[in-house]
């Protein structure tokens, strides 16, 4: 699915209680809303049925493969909970870039019950914040259940366009961050991988590309 300029200035994909499915070299442009919680692709649980307390099943096994994300607003992809009975699992994403001139929200969102959710090699690019934007968001907003890892993730900063890389609030040890390295000439206000609640990513490799320090992590 792509859309041209104007065409989608919303949800391009709501995946609601979305199983078994394939992104295979697909081009989100120009989607998402602004200031609207409307990211370009949004897996969640149906709401609930009235009278039943909760949807019937849940979004997983949804794999995205060298798929691309590029002038979003509000976000790239994001997973919600919603009503469902059982997490959204097995989500994975392959060799996929998220780029914009148009920095709002969040790139990728993990709600906190979400588990099993692997990313490999996700090129993200921050360019400019857009101009109706007020702060700069946590790129990637890594709020796991357990059983989810970010590896591999080149970041770009195109100024002050983050508050972090990645910001990773996590239930279990089992959610690994390893890898993210930060290019441009922006840096983040606060962290390149910050860490907050009682328990902690295992985290590998993290920092900048250049001379101007290591790893970041702060409370």
């Amino acid at each position: 699915p792509t859309a041209g300029e104007g065409q989608a200035e919303d949800r391009a994909v709501d995946g609601a209680e979305l199983g078994d499915s394939r992104f295979v070299n697909c081009p989100w442009d120009w989607c998402s809303g602004k200031g609207r919680g409307a990211p370009a692709v949004l897996l969640r649980n149906a709401a609930a049925p009235s009278g039943l307390g909760w949807s019937e099943d849940n979004t997983n096994a949804v794999y995205f493969v060298n798929c691309r994300w590029e002038s979003f607003h509000d976000g790239a992809l994001w997973l919600r909970q919603g009503y469902g009975r059982a997490a959204l699992s097995q989500i994975f994403l392959v060799n996929c870039k998220m780029e914009t001139a148009f920095v709002y929200g969040p790139f990728l969102s993990l709600h906190p019950t979400v588990q099993n959710v692997r990313v490999d090699n996700l090129y993200v690019a921050a360019d400019r914040m857009d101009p109706g934007a007020e702060t700069p968001p946590d790129l990637i907003e890594f709020a796991a259940r357990a059983q989810c890892s970010l590896r591999g993730v080149a970041v770009w900063l195109g100024g002050p366009t983050a508050r972090s890389c990645v910001r990773a609030r996590v239930s279990h040890p089992s959610n690994r961050i390893t890898d993210v390295w930060v290019d441009g000439p922006g840096r983040p206000s606060v962290a390149v991988v910050d860490m907050t609640g009682s328990n902690r990513s295992v985290l590998g490799r993290a920092g900048f590309l250049d001379d101007r320090g290591g790893r970041v992590v702060t409370e």
